[in-house]
């Protein structure tokens, strides 16, 4: 079976509640996996960015990381959340 995700930023699918486990996750996998050791960001920042494309929210979160890392971080971030929500995480508004 195929599912397809889509707005999950609060306009008809809610993530306020999975979203920084989700960051926890990708986090821990990406240090896990590299000789980095990256931090996870404060909650209300990551937070206040909810709603604007990935690219940008990962670029301001992790602006240190090159283009390699960070799409790698992004990869597992959003890896965590698709993992959180299969286990019955978030919700429809």
């Amino acid at each position: 079976m195929t599912y397809i995700a889509f707005d999950i930023d609060g306009t008809i699918f809610d993530c306020n509640d999975i979203i920084i486990d989700a960051f926890q996750l990708g986090i821990a996998i990406f240090n896990k996996q590299s000789s980095m050791d990256i931090a996870l960001p404060n909650k209300d920042i990551i937070m206040s960015m909810i709603g604007m494309p990935t690219d940008i929210i990962f670029k301001r979160l992790f602006p240190e990381l090159g283009a390699h890392h960070l799409k790698r971080v992004v990869d597992y971030c959003t890896q965590g959340l698709a993992q959180i929500i299969c286990e019955g995480g978030g919700g429809t508004l």
